[in-house]
């Protein structure tokens, strides 16, 4: 009985060290500039959850919204970065800045969630 009780034991702290050592959620950088992301693709697999870097390089407000998953950032300062989470099933999906006039400058760009 004190065998089986041990035994359990240290099942129970190998699952509670296994749990512990999961990988961490990996980061994707996106770069805004005046009217352009850097790079303009980014790629996740299914069932991927990863956290976006929206990084402003630029010299005026931007902001990310992805349409299909509807994400929007806030609104981003100049030299200010921000995170946020994504993740979705297998499809390509439009990276737009929605500040007025961005888009149409160029300032797009695709999330590929596709297999390797």
């Amino acid at each position: 009985m004190v065998r089986s009780r041990a035994v359990f034991a240290a099942f129970v702290a190998t699952l509670a060290i296994i749990a512990g050592c999961q990988a961490p959620t990996p980061e994707l950088n996106l770069m805004m500039t005046d009217y352009a992301f850097e790079p303009k693709q980014l790629s996740l697999t299914p069932g991927q959850r990863a956290i976006l870097v929206l990084q402003n390089n630029g010299s005026m407000e931007h902001n990310l919204e992805i349409p299909e998953l509807r994400l929007n950032s806030q609104s981003i300062a100049p030299g200010q970065t921000v995170k946020m989470e994504v993740a979705g099933p297998a499809r390509v999906y439009k990276l737009i800045c929605t500040i007025p006039g961005h888009e149409e400058q160029g300032m797009v760009g695709e999330l590929r969630v596709q297999r390797r």
